[in-house]
């Protein structure tokens, strides 16, 4: 169950690292930015944006949760906490 716990945690470093990136463009975006970049900006978040949720709602990704949902007796209490909320957002979102 570590070794799904595991991939679960790098899926969400991935997307986390993408989520933190669209925030630094929107820094950018409001700190920096030249007025005709804007079009360019938001063609590049749009993009992330698409990706992130592409990583989140992929059906594999539902599938491994869904394991560590059904298994979380085997997993440390954060840790099922942790798939408990992710579970939870994931299934709102395929709604």
């Amino acid at each position: 169950m570590q070794k799904k716990y595991n991939q679960y945690l790098e899926i969400m470093r991935k997307k986390a690292d993408i989520d933190f990136s669209i925030a630094v463009l929107g820094w950018d975006k409001e700190v920096y930015l030249p007025k005709k970049g804007a079009a360019l900006r938001a063609q590049q978040v749009a993009t992330l944006e698409g990706i992130s949720f592409e990583i989140f709602a992929d059906d594999k990704f539902g599938q491994l949760l869904r394991d560590l949902n059904k298994s979380k007796v085997k997993l440390r209490k954060k840790q099922a906490r942790n798939i408990a909320l992710t579970w939870k957002y994931y299934q709102r979102l395929r709604i």
